[in-house]
C-alpha cells in the first residue's frame, strides 16, 4: 500500500486550485432608461478568453417613437446581434445590430460605451449609449438617432 504522503500532497495541491472557475467569469448587466429609450443587456463576461462575452441577451423599447415608422413594442437581441465588443481594463464597449422584418424600422444599431466609475471591482460602469433606428421611406434611406446615459454592473 502506498504511503499517504503523496496523496496528501496531491490533495493539498488540488485545494489550492480555483474551484470551478469561480474567478473565470462574471455577469455583465447594462441598463438604459430615459425618456426615449429603455433597454437592457446581459452577458457572461469571461476573463482571459478570446471571446469574452457569452449568453448575450437583451431588449430595446423605443418609448418615444415620434418621427419613426412602425416599430415592434420590444425588440429582443441575442449573441448573434453582438456586432462588436471591447472589454479591456475599465472600459466596456458593445455594439448590437439587429435587422427587422416587415414594414417600418428595418434596423437598430445600439452602441454602449462605459467606463468603470471607481477603482473597486464592484464599482458600476457609467457612460453613454447611441441608438440609431433606420428605415426606407419611398426609396430613400432615413434614420433617427437617440443618445443618453448607460450604466453597467459586473459581478
Amino acid at each position: 500500500m502506498p504511503s499517504p504522503a503523496p496523496r496528501c500532497a496531491l490533495l493539498a495541491f488540488l485545494a489550492l486550485l480555483p474551484a470551478g472557475g469561480a474567478f473565470a467569469s462574471a455577469s455583465l448587466d447594462c441598463t438604459i432608461a430615459d425618456a426615449a429609450v429603455e433597454a437592457s443587456a446581459s452577458a457572461v463576461l469571461a476573463h482571459g478568453l478570446p471571446a469574452p462575452l457569452s449568453n448575450v441577451a437583451g431588449e430595446i423599447t423605443l418609448k418615444s417613437a415620434k418621427g419613426l415608422p412602425a416599430l415592434p413594442p420590444k425588440t429582443a437581441f441575442e449573441g448573434e446581434h453582438l456586432a462588436h465588443s471591447w472589454v479591456l481594463g475599465r472600459d466596456v464597449k458593445l455594439q448590437f445590430y439587429r435587422e427587422l422584418d416587415g414594414d417600418g424600422v428595418t434596423a437598430l444599431d445600439l452602441v454602449i460605451e462605459v467606463r468603470q466609475a471607481g477603482s473597486d471591482e464592484e464599482s458600476p460602469y457609467r457612460g453613454r449609449y447611441t441608438l440609431k433606428a433606420s428605415w426606407v421611406d419611398k426609396g430613400e434611406a432615413k434614420s433617427k438617432t437617440f443618445s443618453g446615459k448607460a450604466v453597467c454592473t459586473a459581478g
